[in-house]
This record gives structure tokens, sequence and C-alpha cells, in this order.
């Protein structure tokens, strides 16, 4: 108002915002160059190896930050620019400022707009990490902890090494047991063929993956023999089938598939026993037709090409020690081999679900964003009411309002417009969310809790954010405000 007083033009005005919301834009641009050091180092998984700040010489990258500052400046600083210049002097003179309604619904709108996307946000990080939970905490059907696998060499075919190896582990006195075995039963890996059973009226034909081992495999890993017994010997062809595969052959019961011989690939090999189902792969898949077998074909080449090793402590205690010896050992048997694989059994489980720990963690990141950015908004609504109510909030504790009744008659008109937000986000973020979770065999339900925290959480935010301003209006001396009336 002063400016246009002493001849300003419009044009001036503008530029001066503009040059003004330009400093803004370079001073957050730096700021962010600072910070995208520590944030590539976060967000390591999701960029590519080898980027750095070499880029920044490029031209093309100098050229394209350039065209985003000014981009930035034009979205961020025209629409303020053209508003506040246009306004009569003498009005801005007077603080006599009408406010349309448009005006005022626009920024409701905003405000919503901002909260509804930081309540979808919130909601999905909650569903999704309770999904991860679920995957990470759920019972594979077999014994998890505590077990890792030692593999031998990769082109090492036979079995005499593994054996010595396997003997000499039964030295260390925090070893519980040991097993000579292909992978374990979750891994990624598959070995299948077809197999059939004719009960005398109709063949019954299913699909069936292996997973190989010796006699201790069943016993290591606690997988559950239902019926029947475990396998009696490494090279003797039997079958121990899981409850999948007992189905799609037809059988009414477990106990009835005990001695029954099935066809593959052209032998008949004996039911000696039935294993409850456990998860192979990831929850995504469901439980595939499994059996235990043997190692058939060690005369040509050994199924056995890891040792697996169950540890007495299951807490880990001297854990680091007993791996060491386990690696003496293993160098004294393969003396001429460089390539030692120990792998734990849970981080396999765990890498299952790699990319879903990326999207929660990318989730936790965009949640707490939109949340500073909806508060930051709110707070900027908050403070713009309020000093247009700053005379109606000096009247009333001259009436005798209490400050709690201020704040409350303040905070209503806010709250209403996060409730809004929660209505518009809450069926957006379920049928996201339903979608994503389509991609699993087996989750969990998505639970009217996370929807209650999601509100609350939002509700709590808002209200802090509504009280550092509303209680300092509140408190404010109603002369201060009133005497130039």
């Amino acid at each position: 108002g002063i400016r246009k007083t002493l001849g300003s033009s419009r044009k001036q005005l503008i530029g001066q915002f503009m040059g003004e919301t330009f400093l803004l834009v370079l001073l957050s641009a730096l700021l962010s160059v600072v910070l995208s050091k520590w944030l590539i180092n976060i967000f390591s998984d999701f960029v590519p190896e080898g980027l750095s700040f070499e880029l920044f010489k490029s031209p093309v990258i100098i050229s394209g930050v350039i065209v985003l500052l000014l981009l930035v400046t034009f979205l961020s600083g025209l629409y303020p620019a053209l508003i506040l210049s246009k306004f009569n002097a003498v009005s801005v003179l007077k603080n006599h400022l009408g406010v349309g309604n448009k005006k005022s619904n626009l920024r409701k709108f905003l405000t919503v707009f901002q909260f509804s996307i930081a309540q979808v946000f919130i909601i999905a990080t909650l569903l999704v990490g309770n999904q991860i939970n679920y995957l990470l905490n759920k019972d594979m059907g077999f014994k998890t902890d505590a077990i890792v696998s030692v593999y031998s060499p990769r082109s090492e075919g036979g079995l005499s090494k593994k054996e010595l190896f396997a003997e000499k582990l039964k030295t260390i006195p925090e070893i519980k047991q040991i097993s000579l075995g292909g992978e374990p039963p979750a891994s990624i890996s598959t070995n299948s063929t077809n197999v059939s059973y004719n009960n005398g009226k109709v063949e019954m034909k299913s699909e069936l993956q292996f997973v190989f081992g010796d006699t201790n495999y069943s016993e290591l890993f606690e997988l559950d023999i239902i019926a029947g017994r475990t396998l009696r010997n490494d090279t003797i062809k039997e079958l121990v089938i899981n409850e999948t595969c007992l189905k799609n052959l037809g059988f009414a019961s477990p106990d009835e598939a005990i001695g029954k011989m099935v066809q593959l690939n052209g032998d008949a090999i004996p039911v000696v026993g039935v294993m409850a189902d456990f998860y192979q792969r990831s929850l995504k898949s469901k439980i595939k037709p499994m059996a235990l077998r043997g190692d058939w074909n060690r005369s040509r080449w050994s199924q056995y090409y890891a040792v697996h090793i169950a540890f007495q402590n299951a807490s880990g205690i001297g854990l680091e020690e007993t791996l060491s010896k386990i690696e003496t050992i293993y160098k004294s048997v393969y003396t001429d081999v460089e390539d030692y694989r120990l792998v734990f059994l849970d981080e396999t489980i765990q890498k299952f679900y790699t990319r879903e720990q990326k999207v929660s963690k990318l989730l936790n990141w965009a949640t707490g964003l939109s949340i500073l950015i909806s508060c930051l908004g709110l707070l900027g609504l908050v403070i713009y009411t309020t000093n247009r109510r700053v005379k109606e909030i000096g009247v009333r504790k001259v009436l005798g309002a209490s400050l709690l009744q201020i704040n409350t008659l303040l905070c209503k008109e806010f709250l209403i417009l996060v409730a809004i937000a929660f209505i518009i986000a809450s069926p957006i973020a379920w049928y996201g969310i339903n979608n994503w979770l389509q991609d699993f065999a087996y989750k969990t339900s998505i639970s009217f809790w996370v929807f209650l925290a999601s509100g609350s959480t939002m509700i709590f935010f808002a209200l802090l954010v509504i009280s550092i301003k509303t209680l300092q209006a509140a408190n404010a001396n109603p002369v201060n405000s009133l005497r130039s009336e």
C-alpha cells in the first residue's frame, strides 16, 4: 500500500514479489543440494549404482536445474504477486481487505485436498506395514530360526567332501543337528515333475516339486509328519508327500496314501509318509504339491549340495565364534576353493519381501512429508483466519468467553475440514491397498482400527498446529485489538 502511494506501478510490485519468491526458491535449492547427499545414502536401494555429484558437471543437468528454479518460482510466486499487487492502496492502509467467499472456499478446498493426501498415505503406510509384519511373522510350517545352510562349490557333483565336512562339524558342541540336502524348505529354486496315481477307477495327476534331504532333514527343519514316516534311506526310492499333493491325487485321508504306489517318470514309487503343508515361497504364491525325496541319482550327480546346520542356542549367544569354527572346517575340507556361501534361513525368507519392504520405506517418508506439508498449509490458514477474527476474539473475551470456549470455537472450523478429508481419503486408500493385496495369496484383513488410528493421528497433528496459533490469539489482550475501533 505504501509503495503504491509513493508511485510504484503494478509491474514493479509484481517484480518485487517474484524476486523475493526466487530468493526463497534459490535458498531451498541450495538446502536441497546439501540434503540430497544424505538422502542418496538413505535411498541407496532405489537409485542406480555409481550415482554421484559428478552429474552436476553435466550441462544438461545444470540447464535442468535452472529451468526447474524458474518454473517453481513462476508457479509459486505469480498468483500471490498478481493478487497482492492489485489491492487498493487506501483499503490496504486502513486494513479493510474484503475477502470474497470464493477465495475462502478455495483455501478450504486446498486444505481438504492436502489432508486427504496425507490421510491416504497414513492409512496406506499402516496397512502395508501390517501386511509386511504378517508376512515376516507368519508361521511357515517349519523351523526357521537358528538354522544356516553352507553350500558346497557349484562345480562339485560328488558327495564325499560334503560327508567329510558334515562329519567334522559334529565336533563343534554349539551345533545341535546336521543334515545333508538340497535347498531348505523355503527357497527360490524349483525342481519339479509330474506324478500320477491310478485308484482303479480313474487316474489322478498332479504337478510335483521336490525337496531333497537325508534322513535327518525333516527332523532338523521340524517338518510335521502327520502320517507314516520320514525317509529311511538316502538312495531308496520313496516319497513323503505334502497335503496339497495328497488332495490332488485324490486320497481321502493321509493314512490312505501310505503304501500306495505313484507313477513318477515311468517308475512306481511308494508313498511312505505325508507331511503337513508348509510355505515353499513367499506368501504371494499358493502352496504347491511337494514331496521330500532322497538322493536317488548320486552315482551321476548328487542333489545334496548343502549342509544344513541347526544350533543349540537359538538366542544367538556365541554365534560369531561358532560361525568362525564352521568356516575354518569348511576351508580345511575345501582347501583349493575360495567360494564360501553360508546363508541364514530367516534371511532367505526376508528376501522374499525385499520389494514390499522398500515400498514400506518409501511410504514412511511420503507420509512424513505429506503430514508436514498439510500441517504447514493448515498453519497458514489458521494464521490467516485468526488474524481476520482478532477483533471478534477481543469482543468475546470482553463479554466473558473463557480461553477454552474461544479455542473450541476457532478449532471447530478446521477440524471439520480434517474430518471431510478423512471421509474422502478412506475409500481411496481402501481401494488402493485392496488392489495391492491381491498380489498375495495369503494376506491380512484390512482392519477398522487402521482407519481409526489414521483419523486420530491426523486430528492430533491438526489440533497441535491449530492450538499453537489459536491459544496465542485467545490469550492476547483484547485492549490491543479493540482500541483502534
